[in-house]
């Protein structure tokens, strides 16, 4: 009883701040959703609901556990993914680690997957980036950067063993590493999604700079680093401020920098609503199941 009323009441506290960041970026918005086309903002958002969805299957298959199924840890996933929008940047790693734990996995198994689903996902992400910067001039010191990065995390990915090390830090157990294919296969899985989130943003900016104004290539590799310098910013809780200042920034170069600043905004907003789809879809998924086997799974 204690333990769901504590589980409500920080849900509640995330959809709180996720309220204020509505709130705070409204009037700058407010005044230019006239001129927004709402066919491609919807088809962006629900995209964005998509690609959670998929973070929340992956991570799944990577904690593979017989015990419970995809429905029951994919709202678990995206309930403990709204924490993030609490200050202080560790709730949502904290939630994630709590609810999965009481299921029975391993903390330890947790805390190398946490780690190891970093991994995997910036490093796709840079390296689309890279791809994508073939066909623009992208900053030459961005280039750089994600080459280090990729390089360095390409050992992390497929050699494991010293993020392995430093789990057992945290205490020992079992962890089923894979094979080498199968780190393939959820690596190209993690660029499906950065390509499915370069896609949402194309339709984004579509639906504010109108169609035929938009590449996907150049829109796609500058909300992939704007992403990846936001998720790894530790002074902000889920990169706020500091993703949109970067997208802005990057956007400038292209077009001018009030529709740069409306875009990232609208960005951060569109993502956010589509990371609350994917969760209320997730809840009502699982509560679809639960009385088709009539009871609840583990929550």
């Amino acid at each position: 009883m204690y333990k769901r009323t504590g589980q409500i009441i920080i849900v509640l506290l995330s959809l709180y701040f996720i309220g204020r960041i509505f709130y705070n970026n409204w009037e700058d918005v407010s005044v230019s959703l006239t001129n927004i086309a709402s066919g491609p903002l919807i088809i962006s958002i629900i995209i964005f609901s998509l690609t959670f969805f998929l973070l929340s299957s992956l991570w799944h298959y990577l904690i593979f556990d017989k015990r419970y199924g995809l429905a029951t840890s994919n709202q678990l996933y995206l309930k403990a993914n709204l924490l993030r929008y609490i200050p202080g940047n560790i709730w949502g790693i904290g939630a994630r680690i709590i609810f999965f734990n009481h299921l029975g996995i391993a903390k330890a198994k947790l805390i190398f997957f946490l780690f190891y689903e970093s991994v995997l996902m910036v490093l796709s992400g840079g390296l689309v980036f890279l791809i994508f910067s073939l066909f623009f001039n992208a900053p030459t010191y961005l280039i750089i950067l994600a080459l280090i990065m990729t390089l360095v995390l390409t050992i992390l990915a497929f050699k494991p063993a010293f993020i392995l090390r430093l789990v057992n830090l945290f205490g020992s157990t079992e962890i089923e590493l894979g094979t080498n294919k199968n780190r393939i296969y959820y690596f190209l899985a993690y660029i499906i999604y950065w390509l499915l989130s370069g896609m949402a943003t194309y339709f984004l900016a579509q639906s504010i700079l109108g169609v035929g104004n938009v590449s996907y290539v150049k829109f796609s590799a500058i909300y992939i680093v704007s992403w990846l310098i936001g998720y790894l910013s530790i002074i902000t809780p889920s990169g706020i401020g500091v993703r949109e200042l970067t997208f802005t920034y990057l956007l400038s170069t292209m077009i001018s920098q009030q529709e740069a600043g409306l875009i990232a905004i609208m960005s951060r907003l569109v993502f956010t609503v589509g990371e609350l789809l994917s969760y209320f879809s997730s809840l009502l998924i699982y509560k679809l199941i639960s009385q088709q086997h009539g009871r609840l799974p583990a929550q």
